[in-house]
C-alpha cells in the first residue's frame, strides 16, 4: 500500500523520475487506488478543472507510462471507464491524441465522445444495437456524447456531438437509460449538465429526458451554466417541488452543501420553503442522519447562514415547523445572530 500511495503522489507531483524508480523497484503501473489508475490519475489530475491544457512535464508522463505498460483499457475514475473516454470528458484533445496514437482502443463510444458523427453512423449501419449497447464501463454511446466537454472551445465539435446524439437517439438510443456512478444512478441529461453544454442538454429534453431529474443535475452540476441549464429544464416541464437529491427536496440538499446560489435560483422559481425531508436518511457512511421532518430553514439554520435563513423567510419559510424531533428551526440554531433573526421573525408572525 505505501508503494501504491507513493506512486499515486508521483502523479500529483508529476515527477517523472520519482515515478520511473517506483516502477523500477516493482511497483505495480497499472495499481488501483481509490478507483483510479495512475493512468487515470495523471488524466485528471484535477477532477474539477476540466479543460486545462497539460503540462509538458505531465505529457512526458504520459508518454513514458503508455510506453512501459500502462494499460489505457483498464477502467478508472467515476464513473469508471477507460482512459480514451476519461480523456474526451475532462476536455483535452492533446491526452486523447496522445492515448490514441500509443493504441488506445477506438470504437462507437469513443466515436460518441469525440463527435465522430462519420463513425457513428458506419457503427449504426453496420449494427443498430450500438445505439443501446454499452461500453465496459456501462456508458452507452448517447452517454458518452452527453459526457464529452470536448466541444468546449470547439464550435464544429460541439455541433456534431449534438449530431451524433441525434443520430444514436433516431437509432433507438434510451435518453433515460441510466448508469451507477459512486452509487449514483446518472443518465445523458445529467452528463450533458455536468458538461454544461446547454444545447445537447436541451435536445436530450425535447427527446425525452425527464425534465424533473434533469433540474437537479442542473443545478448541481452545471456550474457557471447552472442558470441557463436549469431554464431548459423548467420550459421542458421540470416541477420544482417534485425535484430532489440524496432524498432530500432539491432546495434542502442545496443549502445542506452550501450551495447558495442555485438554492436562490430555485427559490426565485417557485421552490417550496416548507417542504420537509423524509425520515431514514443517512450520510455518505450509512449513519443516520438526524434530520427526518426538516425543512429548508432548517438546514440553513444548522448551517448558521443568516443570509439564507432571511431569503427562506422572505419566500414564506415557517419558523414554527417541527422536525421529527419536535424541534423548530430556532431549536436547531446554534449562532446567537441567527437565534435573534428567527426570533424576530417568530414575533412578527405571532404579532
Amino acid at each position: 500500500m505505501a508503494d501504491v500511495k507513493r506512486l499515486f503522489a508521483a502523479i500529483e507531483a508529476t515527477d517523472l523520475a520519482g515515478f520511473q524508480t517506483l516502477v523500477a523497484d516493482g511497483a505495480d503501473i497499472n495499481a488501483s487506488h481509490r478507483g483510479y489508475t495512475p493512468l487515470h490519475a495523471l488524466i485528471q489530475s484535477k477532477p474539477h478543472a476540466h479543460g486545462a491544457a497539460p503540462t509538458a512535464e505531465a505529457l512526458r508522463m504520459l508518454r513514458w507510462m503508455l510506453a512501459h505498460g500502462a494499460d489505457p483499457e483498464r477502467l478508472g475514475g467515476w464513473p469508471a471507464v477507460r482512459a480514451v473516454i476519461l480523456a474526451a470528458i475532462t476536455g483535452v484533445p492533446t491526452v486523447l491524441d496522445v492515448l490514441i496514437d500509443a493504441g488506445a482502443k477506438t470504437d462507437v463510444y469513443v466515436a460518441a465522445a469525440t463527435g465522430d458523427l462519420a463513425a457513428v453512423r458506419r457503427a449504426i449501419a453496420r449494427d443498430a444495437a450500438v445505439a443501446t449497447s454499452r461500453d465496459a464501463s456501462g456508458l452507452t454511446a448517447l452517454q458518452c456524447a452527453a459526457a464529452s466537454r470536448l466541444w468546449q472551445g470547439d464550435a464544429a465539435r460541439a455541433t456534431r456531438l449534438i449530431a451524433v446524439a441525434e443520430a444514436l437517439l433516431d437509432a433507438g438510443a434510451d435518453v433515460r437509460a441510466i448508469t451507477i456512478s459512486r452509487n449514483q444512478p446518472v443518465t445523458a441529461a445529467y452528463f450533458a449538465a455536468s458538461a454544461h453544454h446547454v444545447a445537447l442538454f436541451d435536445v436530450l429534453l425535447a427527446r425525452g429526458a425527464d425534465a424533473t431529474e434533469a433540474l437537479t443535475a442542473a443545478l448541481w452540476n452545471g456550474g457557471d451554466a447552472f442558470a441557463a441549464l436549469a431554464e431548459r429544464a423548467l420550459a421542458h416541464g421540470a416541477e420544482v417541488n417534485r425535484a430532489e437529491a440524496a432524498g432530500r427536496p432539491l432546495l434542502n440538499d442545496l443549502i445542506r452543501w452550501g450551495q447558495f446560489a442555485p438554492a436562490r435560483w430555485l427559490l426565485a422559481h417557485g421552490a417550496d420553503p416548507n417542504r420537509a425531508q423524509r425520515e431514514g436518511l443517512v450520510d455518505s457512511d450509512g449513519r443516520a442522519l438526524d434530520s427526518g421532518g426538516w425543512t429548508a430553514l432548517h438546514q440553513a439554520a444548522a448551517r448558521g447562514n443568516a443570509a439564507m435563513v432571511a431569503d427562506l423567510l422572505a419566500a414564506g419559510a415557517d419558523t414554527g415547523r417541527r422536525d421529527a424531533a419536535g424541534r423548530t428551526p430556532l431549536d436547531i440554531a446554534r449562532v446567537a445572530p441567527l437565534k435573534t433573526l428567527l426570533k424576530k421573525a417568530r414575533g412578527i408572525m405571532h404579532s
